[in-house]
């Protein structure tokens, strides 16, 4: 599972960074869901969000099959 959870930091890493080269400049990032960009950047925006979940998730359920298996 920890190489899963690497894979989805690097995916997310990654996409932040697209986002910040592709996003319009003068715009904060929390309000990039407000303001019409590029398809690329949109991309980029959701994919980061997606891997984000999935490895909060991963983590969350790992703890937790975790706590259950010490029980």
């Amino acid at each position: 599972m920890d190489s899963y959870m690497v894979t989805f930091v690097a995916i997310t890493l990654i996409c932040y960074l697209g986002l910040m080269a592709t996003k319009p400049k003068g715009v904060p990032t929390n309000q990039l869901s407000r303001v019409k960009v590029s398809p690329l950047a949109n991309f980029f925006r959701i994919m980061m969000l997606a891997a984000w979940l999935l490895f909060v998730s991963m983590l969350l359920i790992g703890m937790g099959l975790r706590r259950y298996a010490e029980a």
